[in-house]
């Protein structure tokens, strides 16, 4: 089963967004505000795509003492609106929490800066992508990316706001892999012998 990330239900207009004063009952009141679609405390990462990545990890390694796990470059299948391709990704995470991404820009994708905006995306843990991604194309707020898979999304889901800013789902079970990847790599960095 895949979901149909460029229709969205219900009667929200063309772009799939209530309008203004919509649903608003003879009380005067709105209608009560639908369960969340992803929680506040799951934000998991702030990614940011930058023009060099080496650069970057430098800037903020000086400027804001950001140590970092070892880059990855990976090619991810990818599904957008146009269809699926194999983006080549470079990337890295910070060492310590609140964890920034950042990615190295990949001209021709999703994955470039955006003009005025330095966050690419906020990255979220779901329990359920498919049902998370679900609620959020029908709360107007489309599929722009993810990944391939027999279900879509997999892997993750890109979902852009009204407002411009993008949403990242990904499957809670990464974060036990995340956690561990950061503690192996904060063991590796701690002097010899050294207890706590």
């Amino acid at each position: 089963m895949s979901i149909d990330p460029v229709q969205p239900r219900g009667d929200r207009g063309a772009a799939g967004r209530r309008a203004p004063g919509a649903g608003v009952g003879a009380s005067g009141l709105a209608p009560p505000v639908p369960s969340p679609c992803f929680l506040a405390t799951d934000l998991f990462h702030t990614g940011l795509v930058v023009e060099h990545l080496d650069e970057a990890m430098d800037e903020l390694g000086r400027l804001g003492g950001y140590g970092w796990l070892p880059p990855i470059e990976h090619t991810v299948p990818v599904w957008t609106p146009d269809g699926e391709t194999p983006v080549r990704l470079r990337m890295v995470y910070s060492r310590d929490e609140p964890l920034l991404e950042l990615i190295e820009q990949v001209p021709g994708t999703i994955w470039m800066p955006s003009p005025g905006n330095p966050i690419h995306h906020l990255g979220y843990f779901v329990d359920d992508i498919t049902a998370a991604s679900r609620a959020l194309v029908d709360a107007g707020v489309p599929l722009d990316a993810c990944g391939t898979g027999p279900i879509r999304p997999s892997g993750f889901a890109y979902h852009t706001t009204a407002a411009g800013l993008r949403i990242e789902l990904a499957p809670r079970s990464v974060l036990r892999d995340m956690r561990a990847l950061l503690a192996a790599r904060q063991a590796e960095d701690e002097p010899a012998g050294e207890a706590h």
